[in-house]
This record gives structure tokens, C-alpha cells and sequence, in this order.
């Protein structure tokens, strides 16, 4: 079976994928009552999760992925929804970011820490550019329970399910418990918003005041 090209995924975020951004974004400020200051969204994709951020608050984003194809789509997509004068998108490596030390009050990525090629790099570059008293919400899921069955199910309709034979979908996902290995390694407190609660797992990291 051939992996998704860009179009599919595109029109899988669009459609099938389209109520989850909301929900998701109801769950982070929640957790952080952040609504002004500096975001960014790493592995962003088509942007939905970071301009669905934007388009809610006061916020202004910086979108990264390291696909150049993900960045153009994203910034046509702020177009589209009338925000391109609050985020910025560019092509960005975790591994290297290039921001300054604590510039962002908030750091989201739904969906791309399986995908990351060095953990101990990525979640320093997190820490480091984080500003004290800042959140970073990591991990992935669909929302909530009913959403993820519906999606399941949309998903098994157009081939796309979680049991089909190639690796794509899943890359190189780590345990809960293998993550905290990288994630403890910094000044912050975490909490872990478990699978079971069905909201899909989360990483909630409160960087400390200095």
C-alpha cells in the first residue's frame, strides 16, 4: 500500500479530521489560559491546529515543519482564513530551531513527536526557547472518545485505518513512560493526560519561573 501523498493528507485534515482542532484547542487553553502573547506549533502540517490557536485568541504563531510543501499550504490556508497577518510559517527542524532562548510563551504539536529523530535535541530546543512560566502541549489525539471512533471509521472507509499494513501512520512512537525519560530531564512540571481518558495522550509541560 502506497503512503499518503500531501493532497491526501490535506483533504483528511479538511474533512475527516475537521472537528477535532477545536475540541483540542478547548482542552490547551484550559490548561494554560494562555490567550495573548507568543506561540509556536511544531510539525505543523496544513497549520489547522496552529491557526485554529490563532484564529481563537490573541495570540500571534510561528508555524513550523519541516516539509517546505507544508509550510506554502499553511500559509495559503492563514490566507484563506483571513489571519495571515498573525502567524508566520516556515520551514523549521526541532532538532534546531532558529529562535532565540525563551520567546514563546506556548509550544503545541499535535501528531509529530512520533516523527522526531532525536528526542534528547528536540525537547532541549523545546525548553529552550520556551519562556519561564510557559506550556508546552505535546502529543496526539482526536479530541475525544466519540470523535476518534467516528474517525476510525472514516478512516477504515477510505483505507486509511489504524490496522492497515504499512508503518506510516504510526512512526517511531515511544512509550509514555520512554518519553518521560527525555522529558525529566528539564526544569518543569509535567502532567501526562493518559489514552485512557480518550482524548488521545498528551504531554502538559509547565516550565518553572526562574
Amino acid at each position: 500500500m502506497k503512503p499518503m501523498n500531501y493532497d491526501e493528507y490535506e483533504y483528511i485534515a479538511d474533512n475527516i479530521f475537521a472537528p477535532i482542532y477545536d475540541i483540542i484547542v478547548d482542552d490547551i487553553l484550559k490548561e494554560t489560559g494562555f490567550k495573548e502573547g507568543r506561540f509556536m506549533d511544531i510539525g505543523t502540517g496544513g497549520g489547522h491546529l496552529g491557526l485554529t490557536i490563532a484564529k481563537r485568541t490573541n495570540q500571534k504563531g510561528v508555524l513550523i515543519d519541516i516539509n517546505p510543501e507544508a509550510v506554502e499550504r499553511t500559509m495559503k490556508r492563514a490566507d484563506d482564513w483571513n489571519i495571515f497577518h498573525r502567524v508566520e510559517a516556515l520551514p523549521a527542524d526541532i532538532s534546531m530551531l532558529p529562535f532565540r532562548d525563551h520567546c514563546f510563551k506556548l509550544i503545541v504539536s499535535r501528531g509529530s513527536m512520533q516523527f522526531w529523530t532525536d528526542y534528547d535535541k528536540a525537547f532541549n530546543e523545546i525548553y529552550r526557547t520556551l519562556k519561564p512560566g510557559g506550556y508546552a502541549y505535546i502529543g496526539g489525539g482526536m479530541g475525544n472518545k466519540e470523535l476518534a471512533e467516528k474517525i476510525e471509521k472514516q478512516m477504515e472507509a477510505i483505507g486509511k485505518g489504524k490496522d492497515r499494513p504499512d508503518s506510516q501512520r504510526r512512526g517511531n512512537n515511544l512509550s509514555t513512560d520512554e518519553y518521560l525519560e527525555y522529558i525529566n530531564k528539564y526544569d518543569w512540571d509535567v502532567k501526562v493526560i493518559p489514552k485512557e481518558l480518550g482524548k488521545g495522550r498528551w504531554f502538559v509541560l509547565h516550565k518553572k519561573e526562574n
